[in-house]
């Protein structure tokens, strides 16, 4: 039995009729080399959310936007 853990409040995601999965991509810019020059790639991150949170932070973007 696969274990799944909500990676807000880090409990385990119990409810099985819902879950959130979604993708975090972001930009990130790090130096590299002799000449120090800057160097971009982005990467992604898999995220998991229980209802409880899911319904806590999406109402928070939802004012944020207003």
């Amino acid at each position: 039995m696969i274990k799944i853990y909500c990676d807000c409040c880090k409990k385990e995601i119990d409810n099985s009729d819902f879950m959130f999965e979604a993708d975090h991509w972001e930009l990130r810019t790090s130096l590299v080399g002799k000449e120090m020059t800057p160097q971009t790639k982005m990467e992604k991150e898999k995220i998991q959310i229980c209802k409880g949170c899911f319904y806590k932070h999406i109402s928070q973007l939802l004012n944020e936007k207003k």
